[in-house]
């Protein structure tokens, strides 16, 4: 589809290895609806998504970034494997849901905002980047979630408060951990002797992070 920006309000279907390709920007309107089946989409300009992403069955490629605001909702499931290549920003009051079975790896960095809904029991991979709340902010995950090994997790902290103060993130499934943790202060906040910020929670979970970065996080004298 060739044009600076495309409006979409309907239902287009890509399956069996075909590909859909935007040239430019995609509005994906409220009503407006992707279904991928074994299908590559390709949103060279990104997208704005208010309504549905949908994918079942099989493998299935995203290039280009997504970001879904209130009301959209991207939605992997049947079994799927999907692949975000770009950015995928999730607003307050839009979702991405991996339902039980299904599998999404992230290669570009992935913004959770507070009130984004991340649902489903599915698989989530990070190897791009994972940031939530909105500096700082709450994450919270209803699947299983593994940090690969070149992601990088930044937790923001700008005072005492988990979710509000600093980022929080909780996964109810299994949490592996990898790649790099890397803490900053925010807002003018520095950490003082005996604070104590807890910054995950999970239902269960395994592996270390390989590095923890905290040159944007100096410790008060």
């Amino acid at each position: 589809v060739v044009g600076a920006t495309h409006h979409n309000a309907g239902s287009v279907e890509v399956s069996d290895g075909g590909v859909l390709a935007f040239s430019g920007a995609l509005d994906n309107a409220d009503g407006g609806r992707i279904f991928l089946k074994s299908g590559v989409l390709r949103l060279d300009g990104g997208a704005t998504n208010a309504g549905q992403i949908n994918v079942t069955f099989g493998t299935s490629d995203v290039h280009g970034a997504v970001t879904t605001v209130s009301g959209g909702r991207v939605t992997l499931s049947g079994n799927s494997d999907t692949t975000f290549y770009d950015t995928v920003d999730v607003k307050s009051g839009g979702e991405l849901r991996v339902s039980a079975g299904s599998a999404a790896v992230f290669f570009g960095q992935v913004l959770q905002r507070t009130g984004a809904l991340f649902s489903g029991t599915g698989s989530k991979f990070y190897e791009g980047g994972l940031s939530v709340g909105a500096s700082p902010g709450l994450g919270v995950d209803s699947g299983d979630v593994t940090f690969g090994s070149s992601n990088v997790y930044l937790a923001e902290i700008g005072g005492l408060a988990a979710g509000t103060g600093f980022d929080k993130y909780e996964v109810a499934g299994k949490l592996g951990f990898g790649g790099v943790l890397k803490v900053a202060w925010w807002n003018g906040f520095t950490g003082q002797a005996g604070q104590r910020f807890d910054l995950f929670d999970w239902g269960a979970q395994d592996g270390s992070f390989s590095q923890v970065d905290l040159s944007g996080a100096p410790l008060a004298a």
